[in-house]
């Protein structure tokens, strides 16, 4: 939020009216690629390939604190399939 307030006093010190400046706010988009990582993307540019829109779209502030909420297991997809194997050949 102190980063948005930021952005829009200084558009408005440039003569800006305050929808000018909310409009100026740059959105980021959440995406998550096929080993289910998380990152943000500039919205309205096109996807890396592996890469799909997650849903979410927003300030890079509320997106990454959104991708800390849901990405709890950083380990990559391919890992957790392969410790679940391991798992079940040694139990």
């Amino acid at each position: 939020m102190r980063f948005f307030t930021i952005a829009c006093a200084a558009l408005l010190s440039l003569g800006a009216t305050p929808s000018e400046a909310a409009d100026k706010t740059p959105l980021y988009a959440v995406v998550i690629n096929h080993e289910e990582q998380y990152s943000i993307w500039p919205e309205g540019r096109a996807l890396p390939r592996g890469w799909q829109a997650e849903g979410q779209t927003c300030t890079e502030k509320a997106c990454l604190a959104y991708i800390r909420e849901v990405w709890t297991d950083m380990r990559p997809m391919a890992l957790e399939k392969n410790i679940e194997v391991l798992r079940k050949l040694y139990e």
